[in-house]
């Protein structure tokens, strides 16, 4: 068999009605030569689809997400390759493709089935979630994506613990706490959130949800961890004066979510 092997697989899986379901094609380029090789005695064909139907499922159920509501894809692509151009990168999702370095995966040392599963976890959330039109913090993004990872019991040991960080749009494990943090105060919080990012994206929607001014939930959730440290000053990334993202004349959520907002910042600031 040559070492790079081209697999590719279609599978059924997951009906999402009694008509529709979804369908898995994977590429695999990776070296999968028997004998001392973890990526190829650990990560079958079969387990690799298995976390894919997994992953779907648990995206989908966690969003609230049913046929004609979220993204209408009914094929998800996973390629696994080596990224040449860009080594260090694990992995990327664009669309309902997602790739994966099958470098990092043949030299990966910890659980390597755990840690392909997580991955997997992180990016199908990609492929189903909604960002704004591409105006939501990409920490928070990626926040929601390592939330589904946390959700579906894939979080590594090398994550920091609960209450870390210096931002909740920091990204990541760091977002993916506080997140966690806000479903319990509010159940389904992350469906509703990302159901209110289809077209659009403002902090104010913390306060539509919540009831709450995002960076105070943020102090919250850090004293509720026992922790304060490097807490930042508010900004409103409604407001003109916001040095994180360029002002946009219609970046206003279509809710009253602005003005409960803007009192709660006249109220924190004065």
């Amino acid at each position: 068999m040559s070492p790079k092997q081209f697999i590719l697989v279609l599978l059924l899986l997951i009906p999402l009605t009694s008509t529709h379901a979804m369908m898995y094609e994977i590429i695999d380029h990776c070296d999968r030569a028997p004998g001392g090789n973890k990526y190829a005695n650990e990560l079958s064909i079969y387990y690799k689809a298995s976390v894919l139907s997994g992953a779907t499922e648990q995206v989908l159920n966690t969003f609230c997400q049913i046929e004609g509501e979220g993204k209408k894809y009914d094929t998800v692509t996973l390629q696994i390759e080596s990224f040449t151009q860009s080594p260090d990168t694990v992995a990327s999702t664009k669309d309902n493709v997602i790739r994966m370095n099958a470098d990092y995966l043949r030299h990966y040392q910890g659980d390597i089935k755990k840690e392909f599963a997580g991955v997997v976890y992180h990016e199908m959330t990609h492929v189903w979630q909604w960002t704004g039109n591409g105006t939501a913090p990409t920490g928070l993004i990626n926040g929601i994506a390592d939330y589904m990872r946390l959700k579906g019991g894939y979080a590594p040991k090398g994550w920091p613990r609960k209450g870390s960080g210096s931002r909740w749009d920091e990204g990541y494990a760091v977002t993916a706490y506080f997140l966690d943090y806000c479903d319990g105060l509010e159940p389904g919080f992350v469906a509703k959130l990302n159901a209110l990012m289809k077209d659009s994206y403002s902090d104010a929607f913390f306060v539509d949800l919540l009831g709450k001014f995002v960076h105070r939930l943020w102090r919250d959730y850090k004293l509720a961890h026992g922790s304060e440290e490097d807490y930042p000053k508010p900004y409103a990334r409604t407001l003109p004066s916001d040095y994180h993202v360029p002002w946009k004349a219609d970046d206003v959520p279509k809710s009253n979510a602005y003005l409960k907002y803007l009192q709660y910042y006249i109220h924190y600031m004065f």
